[in-house]
């Protein structure tokens, strides 16, 4: 494959053509304005060649790259650099071939927030629970923030445990927080995944005190 490779790139010098940078026949991303692939987890890409066709070879340097379903265009990335890694498209046509650069970034801080507030101490009765997950960040190519698959409230006190499902706490754990003592500590875990990632837990805790 590479000798191939190869032989298309001296044929297309040789008969007066620039390659890797064609703008007319340039394979494009559907996001090419975001140049970051994360270390660690899938990264899902999609592929076009502008005349529709999908009649062309993809080639990665620094990762791992797997067709998803049977319609050529749509790859999961899986790093494998450090800091820089790339794709390169060369079509079946000698005058589609384009180089696409990504930065390697690692996956920043994930935070677990109730209610859509950062979970701190409490002092007020929660008539609902919302868990939600979010990566902290102000780059705008932070990756999609993880739902929350499962959780479980641990009272310290009495070790007096709930859990369920989802993002919502059911009735029982709220009461269980409501009804803490000042000073108790109230640990909340979410359990949530990541594309070609195994579930991953991430604890906060809630002190409650008094009103």
């Amino acid at each position: 494959m590479k000798k191939q490779v190869l032989c298309l790139l001296i044929w297309s010098v040789i008969h007066g053509f620039s390659p890797l940078w064609s703008q007319a026949t340039r394979a494009i991303l559907s996001q090419p304005e975001q140049p970051v692939l994360y270390r660690g987890i899938l990264n899902r890409i999609q592929t076009a060649i502008p005349d529709g066709s999908n009649n062309y070879t993809v080639l990665g340097n620094n990762l791992e790259l797997s067709r998803v379903g049977e319609t050529a265009g749509t790859y999961d990335v899986l790093v494998r650099g450090r800091e820089e890694a790339s794709i390169l498209f060369i079509g079946h046509y000698v005058d589609t071939i384009s180089r696409h650069v990504f930065q390697v970034w690692d996956l920043p801080e994930v935070k677990l927030r109730l209610n859509n507030l950062q979970i701190n101490d409490s002092t007020s009765a929660l008539t609902k629970g919302i868990l939600s997950l979010s990566f902290e960040g102000t780059s705008p190519f932070l990756p999609k923030n993880p739902d929350v698959k499962r959780w479980v409230v641990t009272r310290t006190d009495n070790n007096q445990v709930s859990e369920g499902n989802g993002s919502e706490l059911t009735i029982q754990a709220l009461n269980a927080i409501n009804e803490a003592p000042a000073g108790v500590r109230i640990s909340i875990d979410a359990f949530y995944s990541l594309p070609g990632v195994p579930e991953r837990l991430i604890r906060s805790a809630v002190i409650k005190k008094k009103p």
